[in-house]
């Protein structure tokens, strides 16, 4: 068996460190290997057992290119784009291998696994239901992205759910129980650990 883990940040790596640890010590049989989506994935050098499947490259943002347009575009001049397609390209080459995907962040690595066509689990870092309330009741943020939340149901949006609802997707495991719960009444397989 082959397992991918993508991982998209440097903390989703130290993250995904940790789960393929753990699964070199359950099963060392399996073939594992890393694809760090953002960064160089440095924390993946304390496992030398765990090849980098692809390229890997950081970018002038520092993975940070969603918070302004100037960022995005030095990104883009500085080969993300290239980047991004021959790192699709080597998840599909995996996927017709055989290889399970672990992803390991938000919507990046999801997205990638979701296009290779291979079946994938989704382990969520980024997002929490307690950011939008608790187990007695809703939570006030200001701003257009809790509205945006409120209005979906969920920290994770329809087109997020969609994706973890997919055929592919074997188990999501999110950051805490009332995460887990509230994906699953979307019918979601999310699993608290």
């Amino acid at each position: 068996m082959k397992l991918l883990c993508l991982s998209n940040g440097h903390g989703e790596d130290t993250i995904a460190v940790s789960i393929l640890q753990q699964i070199r010590a359950i099963a060392p049989e399996i073939e594992l290997a890393a694809l760090p989506i953002v960064g160089e994935g440095r924390a993946y050098a304390t496992l030398p057992e765990v090849a980098i499947a692809g390229p890997v490259k950081s970018m002038p943002s520092g993975g940070f290119n969603y918070m302004s347009g100037r960022q995005f575009w030095n990104d883009v001049r500085g080969g993300l784009l290239g980047l991004t397609w021959t790192q699709i390209a080597t998840v599909r080459s995996w996927a017709k291998q055989g290889a399970v995907i672990l992803t390991v962040g938000d919507i990046v690595p999801l997205v990638m696994a979701r296009l290779s066509g291979a079946r994938f689990v989704f382990v969520g870092t980024a997002k929490s239901e307690y950011y939008l309330r608790d187990e007695i009741g809703s939570i006030a943020r200001p701003g257009i992205n809790d509205l945006i939340e409120r209005l979906s149901g969920s920290v994770y949006l329809p087109w997020e759910r969609w994706l973890l609802r997919s055929r592919q997707c074997r188990a999501v495991f999110p950051r805490d129980a009332l995460t887990a719960k509230v994906l699953a009444q979307f019918h979601v397989p999310a699993f608290d650990l």
